[in-house]
């Protein structure tokens, strides 16, 4: 299940639901603003099997050569056929902008996964390991909360590091 923690409001313009066939990948559909390029309420579903839901975790650094989420989010949705391509996507060279847990589920092969996506670490939970947290079997969630100790301390800023225009460029 995905449920939206926003106010009412901004929900009012998340009022389209895009079925798109693409030239190439795979059919997906998704809920999102006009003119979106990805959900933007965080969950898509596509002819692969796959569904994917995305929760913003605190922010991780930025890594200014990287991809944007938005981007990878669309490749994952769009080309991939099984929870390892969409982990391989979603983690591939990001640019730490909107850290994230994503749900992932393989409807095809009968498998869940918890996918959480920092700048330099990622971490991958997996049903078919038996890779549970919190001793709770079978049962994945995601609620704004870092679950993975190296990640959550990409979020903590170093004390010598002063943010500068000089270190984006």
């Amino acid at each position: 299940g995905h449920i939206t923690m926003w106010e009412l409001y901004p929900a009012n313009f998340y009022n389209v639901w895009l079925d798109v066939q693409p030239a190439e990948g795979f059919r997906f559909a998704m809920q999102t603003t006009p003119g979106g390029m990805h959900s933007g309420m965080d969950y898509a579903v596509s002819e692969s099997g796959l569904l994917l839901s995305e929760t913003t975790l605190d922010q991780t650094p930025l890594e200014p050569h990287g991809r944007p989420l938005a981007a990878r989010i669309r490749e994952a949705t769009q080309y991939a056929d099984r929870i390892e391509r969409a982990a391989e996507i979603l983690t591939g060279s990001g640019n730490g902008l909107c850290t994230a847990e994503w749900i992932l589920a393989d409807f095809r092969r009968h498998e869940i996964a918890l996918l959480t996506v920092g700048t330099r670490r990622n971490k991958l939970y997996r049903s078919s390991r038996r890779e549970w947290l919190a001793d709770a079997p079978g049962f994945y969630w995601s609620c704004n909360n870092t679950k993975d100790r190296e990640i959550r301390l990409e979020t903590v800023p170093g004390g010598t590091v002063r943010p500068s225009a000089a270190a984006v460029l």
